[in-house]
């Protein structure tokens, strides 16, 4: 695929995923509640925003393993000693994912007038473990910049 090619398509996706986003986010909040007397409102279209993310962030997902497996077999075919850095890094990504979820509290939450199917020991990890993840990744972020600041500054 050639460059031109491949920014015409993802101009077109990018602007077809914003159209879409717009177009839910409208009808999201200026689609009526559900109770207009209750305490706290509840917009009409939650699931509907709610079900968009989901399909944006699972076809996020799967875009990436896609793209990372793609490269990862050609460094392969053309210069196997390069493809350790990408393994090594997807090593350590499913690593912290898996001490960030053993390390969250499953407890269930005692939420009054919640019936929701979503206050599980399984939900509550995961919820709890792209918190961590997000702690670690916004440290590691840190500790990079400091590190790389303080190399330019002494190369000087």
């Amino acid at each position: 695929m050639s460059v031109t090619k491949i920014r015409k398509t993802s101009s077109w996706t990018l602007l077809a995923v914003s159209l879409i986003s717009l177009l839910v986010l409208g009808i999201y909040y200026f689609g009526g509640v559900v109770d207009p007397a209750a305490e706290m409102v509840e917009p009409v279209y939650t699931s509907l925003l709610l079900n968009w993310i989901y399909a944006i962030f699972a076809a996020t997902l799967v875009a990436l393993a896609v793209f990372a497996l793609w490269d990862i077999a050609s460094l392969v075919q053309h210069d196997p000693k390069s493809a350790i850095m990408p393994l090594g890094i997807l090593a350590v990504s499913a690593a912290i994912l898996i001490i960030s979820y053993s390390m969250g509290d499953g407890t269930l939450l005692n939420l009054v007038g919640y019936d929701g199917e979503h206050n599980t020991d399984f939900w509550l990890k995961l919820t709890d473990m792209w918190l961590f993840t997000t702690y670690i990744l916004i440290a590691l972020i840190l500790v990079s910049l400091s590190y790389f600041s303080i190399k330019k500054v002494l190369s000087r």
